[in-house]
């Protein structure tokens, strides 16, 4: 785990009388911004046991530095399963499909820690359901895993210099060199983005799922 001071070298010296806790704060939530739009940070949960008769499952990642951003993938008992939103599934049942029995084929993320099981298992699992999830740092993250810091470190601490060199009336403010930080910080994110939809892209959500 690489903690926020290790951007420190990259971000103090063009940053001058900028407090270390407002660098963290802003490299956090720079991070925040770039896994949750890039979907870049990607965990592998152990296999969740799924009971007869259960409706849902928790989604929340076992690390509490990690917040989720989506499901992104879905196996039960090693048979991948789709990944549905809400308004498909109202798309393409004209009854209430949450009431449904039968084999589980689907999941479907209806906020952002629950999803439902479709249709509701008659039996248990066997191995049980085995998740990917995208994920982003939670606000008590004190850092980063080392290979999403190798590989995103320049990435993130341009995020960082944009929001803290934007800020209006302090030492460190710098309109020209926030906006040109800025800049970078997006194309990065359209990158990794993509990146991670051509690695992943029969894991994806079909649809925008809305949150209850």
């Amino acid at each position: 785990m690489k903690a926020w001071s290790s951007w420190y070298a990259d971000l103090l010296p063009q940053l001058p009388g900028c407090p270390d806790p407002l660098v963290d704060h802003e490299l956090l939530r720079a991070c925040q911004e770039f896994f949750d739009r890039s979907r870049a940070w990607q965990v592998v949960q152990l296999p969740i046991a799924v009971a007869a008769n259960q409706t849902s499952i928790d989604l929340t990642p076992g690390d509490t530095g990690q917040d989720l951003v989506r499901i992104e993938g879905a196996w039960l008992d090693g048979k991948r399963i789709d990944i549905s939103s809400p308004d498909d599934m109202d798309t393409a049942f004209p009854d209430d499909w949450q009431l449904h029995t039968g084999s589980i084929s689907k999941l479907v993320q209806i906020t952002p820690g629950t999803a439902l099981l479709y249709p509701i298992p008659l039996s248990a699992a066997v191995t049980g359901l085995k998740l990917r999830l995208s994920v982003k740092p939670s606000d008590s993250a004190t850092g980063i895993p080392d290979d999403m810091f190798v590989k995103y470190r320049d990435k993130l601490a341009a995020g960082a210099r944009a929001r803290l060199m934007l800020q209006a009336g302090e030492k460190w403010s710098n309109q020209n060199l926030g906006i040109m930080n800025a800049g970078i910080f997006e194309a990065a994110i359209g990158t990794a983005n993509a990146n991670a939809a051509r690695s992943f892209s029969t894991g994806r959500i079909s649809g925008r799922p809305r949150f209850a």
